[in-house]
């Protein structure tokens, strides 16, 4: 047992309130107790052991995106293979890394496709390659991402 702990304990057997409050200050005390025991228990507090939690969980994340991006990729199934509900997953993605899932997908995606062209592919391989169905939704994607539609990076490759 800790030490602050111990203390607590020694002072809940001697409640200091009259009859009529120590229900009260006893439901109180438990709450530090409570406190005392979750926030300073083990090599690091609580909220840090929460944090690194939730950074595994945006490592796992990212990690799937970038070995499975060619996939058609939901965030039901992404929260499932990393251990978590899917707006905890998004809300700690947003958190870590400042960009959502979504713009993660599409940068590894269009990372994927300028590969792809730079190795001579056209630009309808390319978009297919890494997973979009759409041309027209590629083409705007790949704008967004690298400045250039994708017929003018293959001309400037």
């Amino acid at each position: 047992m800790w030490s602050e702990e111990k203390r607590l304990l020694d002072r809940f057997c001697a409640a200091p309130v009259p009859l009529a409050a120590r229900g009260l200050w006893y439901r109180s005390k438990i709450g530090e107790l409570l406190a005392v025991h979750l926030f300073s228990h083990g090599k690091e507090p609580f909220c840090v052991q929460q944090n690194r939690r939730a950074n595994q969980f945006t490592d796992r994340a990212l990690a799937h995106l970038e070995e499975h991006f060619e996939d058609d990729l939901d965030l039901e199934a992404l929260s499932s293979t990393c251990g978590c509900s899917p707006p905890y997953l998004s809300r700690c993605v947003k958190r870590d890394t400042g960009k959502t899932l979504q713009q993660h997908l599409r940068a590894i995606r269009i990372d994927a496709a300028a590969r792809l062209l730079n190795r001579g592919a056209n630009v309808t391989e390319a978009a297919f390659g890494v997973g979009y169905s759409s041309l027209s939704h590629f083409s705007k994607a790949f704008e967004a991402e690298k400045g250039l539609l994708p017929s003018e990076f293959l001309k400037a490759s």
